[in-house]
């Protein structure tokens, strides 16, 4: 259910095909929107594809349905699967059920989570270990299995939607991370309490014998440590005390196990920008030495690693002008994340469709940051509701307009630039209209920059 342009749909499809079955693949979207897809999946036998609508039969007279992560169980379609019995699975709980390895490493959390897995994934590969990475960014899961050995450790990428499908399981891997727990997807999810039972069930199903890493610092993945029945580890941007524990203290990152305190290194020598990526850096010395992993090797990778696409990255710098794009940031707390990277002139791009948060601290943020010099507004249904907010909150002559044409905000935004100053792309809402997903806008901010 749900044919999609991500890839991870199409992923599933040849993988099903593979194992030998007869494939339903449906989709609301009509043909011509899905077009780059359906184009790969054309020589493909035993396949029928529905586009358009969904049949009801399609979810009555087949063995299982496989649900795309973001369709809500809620969906009437789902749910008329349920009342006929038939089984309903998803890429994470599929993977769990076939992988050779029991070394899952299982990333969560509202933000940070794909930095935090593509630098475990690198650490583990520096020191020589067979890796998979799984569902960072936009890596496929189904394809990696073939691949996968008994020695190999996976490093899965897991959103809440790919764990809600671990629920009827009852399975957890092996270990554990949960970066933070900020409000997000209440678009999709009822309340903040059923998105957090969902990230839960990254340790619900954990035993004693496995690990699970909490960051002390946020308050409600401090209070699932004291819940989870693994071997917990915290990490913290200060100095805390515990059995296993990874802080920081005047300047410098600390390991303390057992009591055993070693210093790791100094933050200063790291190229990843901004506070929340210190977290990041700290969750994966936390996950790495609990694997056992030399902490001279942890400390070489994390100071040679550059970041992720996407993620607060360095696009270009022309005539001392930095662009950088963290298209990612879809909510308020990851994009003054962002903004809190840099103390100098920022140029801002930012706004979107609703994902029903409430923007007002993001907003209050850029109406009052001494550094946030220009506001430019992608055109949305809420744009002028933005604008309002934004000049309510003392921002008024930092807007330069909402932008109907994404190159028209970026080219503006260029010439406003102090020099030593930089553009920004981090929205702090979602991408629904101009562009398909977070990534195409990611892209297309790539492409316009390179050329100017």
């Amino acid at each position: 259910m749900g044919i999609g342009l991500h890839g991870g749909s199409k992923n599933m499809i040849k993988w099903l095909l593979e194992q030998g079955a007869k494939v339903i693949a449906t989709d609301i979207k009509k043909e011509s929107a899905l077009k780059t897809t359906l184009d790969e999946l054309k020589s493909f036998k035993n396949l029928v594809v529905v586009t358009g609508h969904h049949r009801p039969e399609d979810f009555q007279k087949v063995d299982l349905v496989i649900k795309n992560p973001t369709v809500s169980w809620g969906n009437k379609y789902i749910q008329i699967a349920l009342k006929n019995k038939v089984p309903i699975e998803m890429d994470s709980s599929l993977f769990f059920e076939h992988c050779e390895s029991s070394k899952i490493i299982g990333v969560t959390g509202t933000k940070g989570k794909t930095t935090t897995a593509s630098l475990i994934a690198q650490v583990l590969a520096d020191a020589g270990k067979k890796i998979s990475k799984v569902g960072i960014g936009q890596e496929a899961v189904m394809d990696k299995l073939k691949k996968i050995t008994p020695s190999t450790f996976v490093v899965f990428e897991m959103s809440s939607w790919r764990l809600a499908g671990l629920k009827k399981n009852k399975k957890s891997p092996k270990y554990a991370l949960v970066t933070n727990i900020y409000p997000d997807h209440l678009n999709h999810y009822a309340s903040m309490e059923e998105y957090i039972e969902d990230k839960k069930q990254v340790y619900i199903n954990q035993s004693s014998e496995d690990f699970a890493i909490f960051n002390y610092d946020n308050k409600i993945t401090r209070e699932m440590g004291e819940e989870a029945s693994a071997q917990v580890v915290y990490y913290s941007n200060k100095e805390i005390e515990g059995d296993r524990v990874v802080f920081v203290r005047s300047g410098k990152i600390f390991v303390c196990f057992e009591g055993d305190e070693r210093e790791v290194c100094d933050i200063k020598s790291f190229n990843l920008k901004g506070a929340h990526n210190l977290d990041n850096i700290l969750a994966t010395v936390a996950l790495a030495t609990v694997i056992g992993i030399d902490l001279k090797k942890i400390k070489k990778t994390l100071i040679n690693f550059k970041g992720v696409v996407h993620r607060l990255e360095l696009v270009r710098t022309l005539k001392s002008i930095d662009f950088y794009n963290d298209t990612t940031a879809t909510t308020p707390e990851s994009a003054i994340a962002g903004v809190n990277s840099f103390m100098r002139p920022i140029n801002l791009i930012m706004g979107g469709a609703s994902k029903k948060l409430d923007p007002t601290i993001f907003l209050k943020k850029i109406s009052q940051s001494k550094y946030v010099k220009n506001i430019f507004i992608l055109d949305s249904k809420i744009a002028k509701k933005i604008e309002k907010q934004i000049i309510e909150l003392g921002g008024e002559d930092k807007i330069n307009g909402i932008y109907s044409e994404f190159d028209k905000a970026i080219k503006e935004a260029y010439i406003e630039a102090e020099q030593g100053g930089l553009v920004l792309l981090s929205p702090g809402f979602a991408s629904f209209g101009m562009f398909e997903n977070e990534f195409d806008r990611g892209r297309q901010f790539r492409n316009i920059v390179n050329k100017l």
